[in-house]
């Protein structure tokens, strides 16, 4: 992944290796090395469990920055003693969403749900593909 090396977004890029630009570190080692083991050892096989891992990892990332930046702007509101709701309202609205898709999630970890929340569309490549990217989206429409 290439990074500023500074704040100025324009400076020159850094290249940092997976294990720094893929890492998210929101569980403890102990639940991060149990439930992720199946893809962080091995190859990829494009089982359902994994392909249910890789998802539930990007989830817990995205939900965590958005509950961080809630804690951000209420912290902003607080100090200059103004709340401005609609803001934090939106910010809030955010990681409720995926806070629903969470406990879906949880359910079949747990064992409440017999089949995973997630389908996927899994597109192979010919060639070694030289970066990593994750996101969390919720499509309204399929393909």
């Amino acid at each position: 992944m290439l990074k500023p090396r500074g704040n100025n977004p324009f400076e020159t890029f850094v290249e940092y290796g997976r294990k720094q630009a893929t890492t998210f570190s929101g569980f403890c080692g102990y639940h991060d090395a149990t439930l992720f083991k199946d893809i962080e050892t091995g190859i990829f096989k494009s089982s359902d469990w994994e392909i249910f891992l890789y998802t539930y990892r990007t989830l817990a990332a995205q939900l965590h920055a958005k509950e961080e930046a809630v804690k951000q702007q209420q912290q902003l509101a607080d100090i200059f003693k103004k709340r401005n709701n609609e803001i934090l309202d939106a910010f809030k609205s955010g990681a409720s969403d995926l806070e629903f898709d969470k406990r879906k999630m949880d359910e079949f970890i747990l064992g409440q749900r017999p089949k995973s929340p997630v389908t996927s569309i899994i597109w192979r490549f010919n060639q070694k593909i030289d970066f990593a990217g994750s996101a969390f989206y919720s499509p309204i429409r399929n393909f």
